[in-house]
């Protein structure tokens, strides 16, 4: 890590984020809920799930029910 060791890691899990929200089943959209707990299983980030709302805001998407596929 260099000094921005910090501002690595948060974009890292931006990224993880919208990989997740990519590959999702459109029919049933990840709740932040559980991309927390996903971070938390396959990653093992402990990133909260207001965290996981802020970094889905700042990356202007939607909530699941927003995004649900009909």
């Amino acid at each position: 890590q260099d000094q921005n060791g910090q501002n690595l890691s948060s974009n890292r899990i931006r990224k993880l984020i919208n990989d997740y929200i990519a590959q999702e089943d459109k029919k049933r959209p990840l709740s932040d809920q559980e991309i927390a707990h996903l971070l938390l299983k396959e990653k093992n980030l402990k990133v909260p799930r207001r965290t996981v709302a802020k970094y889905r805001e700042g990356l202007r998407i939607a909530t699941a029910s927003l995004r649900k596929a009909l």
